[in-house]
């Protein structure tokens, strides 16, 4: 009975002590540790899968291998490339010490990266005091290792930065300066570390400039931009910043990284730019001189204040339309000739153009080109229209002076040399002379005589209309009297030529003129009629009321010689001489339509002439019937 008891017994610590080596041999494979137990010659006893996976040999490859075997391969940590021959395990027999912070590099098969391991070395020891058994245990800390070759290549670059860099937590509180913050600041590390960066504010910006900006960081986001702080000497400068949200693995900001450039220099460059442009602008716009560039497409990009008041348009209205030089220049040819200038040939220079205002006038302008170095084409103009006018003023005065000197110097000479010679004539033999020669001669001087009255009277007239002494005061006139008077003095001139004067105006037409200047100018057209028109031939007056009855027109035809269309253009400048003599040698000097044109043109009207070689001609002119109240 007690033999079997005993055998219960034996069985069941039997089976107790296999379930017992079954829990620990699970634990033993489970474990995320390498695992290797030496015997004390070395060779391996036991082996755990996480020590096959770390080291990169199947259990069959370590089982009974010895420390020495060439299965192993290892790199020393501090020697790097250099092999180590023996596993550390006979150094903890040798020594029976533990072996700790020993770090190798593992040179698996068929693998090129070296897999580092921190190993620990434990020796069992026998009754007697031997090192019975060295039990191996490493750690993969490849990721480690490498995050903290990383790390100190990132302190290094960090350290050795161009630019100030700095570390805080959450709150903004500095936790690391590498040495250029210092050396842009002056503050050590020791003295900025727990505190704030606003400890540098020089507190010119404004306080919502750093909220925004603490703001956006807060909230995961990247900011950058600029900072005027305060050195620790008390000098200010100008920071560029970029501060990013450092995060863990889950997302959650744990650190901000600030990276500061020294942007007084730059600063500095772009305010004395900014300065220099203001300047630019300023004289730009300022400067009295029309100032503006187009680009290849037409789009105004320059436009100073002077393009604004002279032609009326702002930049904004220039380029509100798609052709803009359509504005200035309504014809597409031109307006291709002045992108063409502006943009090809910068060397252009001074040109006369000539655009429209905004209203609708146009303008004479002398351009000139001149490229920068951007190759923006600049023009600048001059609004010569004024002086244009000017100059055209200043040649009808040389040409009214040189015409008055002309007449003075030959027409007004040849009647009274003629006046003088008859005369002289008549006191050396009026004795001698019949009746019938000293009558011929009388009446050539009469003729002379009339003659250089009327020039005498054209030419005072037309003086005095020049120095503006002639008041133009406009009347209610009956047409036909002023017409009439006209006539009755000119009646006897066109008698002598046997000359039919047909008065084809009514007796109720009423016109709104100045009459000496109305005289002035039936007298002259009708002596013309007269003075061109051969023996026999008839003269007609009439008039015709416009369709807007504003105006009344008024024409004198002759069945005269007529005039050439080269003369016709030339009939009313003062600058051509277009004199020419009558059908029986009457002179002129023209200067009676000149100032004809300039008394109808006071009244607003307007003069022309219709005429054929051989037909006759038909001098018209307008003028008003109304006074400038009655219009409305």
């Amino acid at each position: 009975m007690e033999t079997k008891l005993t055998y219960e017994k034996l069985q069941a610590e039997v089976i107790r002590l296999k379930q017992e080596d079954d829990f620990f041999k699970s634990i033993f494979d489970s474990l995320l540790v390498g695992l290797v137990v030496h015997a004390a010659d070395t060779s391996i006893l036991l082996s755990n899968p996480k020590a096959h996976e770390i080291l990169g040999l199947t259990k069959e490859q370590m089982q009974g291998k010895t420390a020495i075997d060439p299965i192993w391969k290892f790199v020393d940590m501090d020697k790097k490339n250099i092999v180590v021959e023996d596993y550390p395990v006979s150094k903890v027999i040798a020594s029976k010490k533990v072996l700790k912070d020993c770090i190798l590099g593992i040179v698996k098969p068929n693998v090129e990266n070296i897999t580092w391991v921190d190993v620990k070395a434990l020796p069992k020891f026998d009754t007697e005091g031997n090192v019975d058994k060295v039990i191996v245990n490493f750690i993969d800390i490849t990721e480690q290792i490498e995050t903290e070759n990383k790390v100190k290549k990132l302190n290094i670059a960090v350290d050795q930065s161009a630019n100030a860099t700095l570390i805080t937590d959450t709150d903004g509180n500095i936790e690391y300066v590498n040495q250029k913050f210092t050396d842009l600041t002056g503050y050590t590390a020791e003295e900025i570390l727990g505190k704030n960066p606003n400890l540098l504010n020089a507190g010119t910006q404004p306080i919502e400039y750093r909220e925004a900006m603490w703001a956006k960081v807060s909230s995961g986001k990247t900011w950058e931009g600029e900072f005027h702080n305060k050195k620790k000497n008390g000098e200010y400068y100008w920071e560029y910043a970029t501060i990013t949200p450092i995060k863990d693995k889950k997302g959650n900001i744990i650190n901000y990284l600030e990276v500061k450039e020294d942007y007084t220099a730059r600063k500095q460059a772009e305010e004395a730019l900014r300065a220099s442009e203001e300047k630019f602008r300023k004289l730009f716009d300022e400067v009295p001189a029309l100032l503006d560039a187009f680009d290849e497409n037409g789009k105004c990009i320059y436009w100073n204040k002077e393009c604004q008041k002279v032609f009326g348009w702002t930049i904004d209205e220039v380029n509100a339309v798609d052709n803009s030089l359509a504005l200035f220049y309504p014809d597409p040819n031109v307006q291709k000739e002045v992108l063409d200038s502006v943009t090809n040939q910068p060397e252009l220079v001074f040109k006369e153009w000539y655009p429209l205002t905004k209203g609708g006038k146009e303008l004479t302008v002398m351009w000139a080109n001149v490229s920068l170095d951007d190759g923006t084409v600049i023009n600048i103009g001059h609004d010569i229209t004024d002086l244009k006018q000017t100059e055209k003023e200043l040649k009808e005065s040389n040409d009214t002076k040189d015409k008055f000197f002309s007449i003075i110097a030959h027409d007004l000479k040849n009647p009274f040399n003629a006046i003088l010679g008859f005369t002289k004539i008549l006191l050396a033999n009026h004795r001698e002379l019949d009746e019938e020669s000293r009558e011929t001669i009388i009446r050539s001087v009469n003729d002379s005589a009339n003659n250089a009255f009327k020039l005498l009277e054209n030419l005072l007239t037309w003086s005095r209309a020049q120095s503006g002494k002639i008041k133009y005061v406009p009347e209610q006139l009956q047409l036909k009297e002023l017409l009439l008077e006209t006539i009755s003095a000119l009646q006897e001139v066109a008698n002598e030529k046997n000359i039919q004067l047909s008065d084809l105006i009514s007796e109720d037409e009423v016109v709104f003129a100045d009459s000496n200047m109305l005289a002035t100018v039936f007298r002259n057209l009708i002596s013309n009629a007269i003075k061109f028109t051969q023996t026999g031939g008839t003269i007609i007056i009439k008039s015709n009321k416009q369709h807007d009855e504003d105006f009344i027109e008024i024409s004198v035809a002759d069945s005269g010689v007529g005039i050439s269309k080269d003369n016709i253009n030339n009939l009313f400048c003062i600058d051509k001489n277009t004199s020419t003599q009558g059908t029986e040698n009457e002179k002129g000097t023209g200067l009676g339509l000149i100032l004809s044109k300039e008394f109808i043109e006071k009244h607003g009207g307007m003069i022309w002439v219709e005429s054929e070689v051989d037909k006759g001609s038909t001098f018209s002119f307008t003028v008003p019937c109304k006074s400038e109240t009655e219009k409305f």
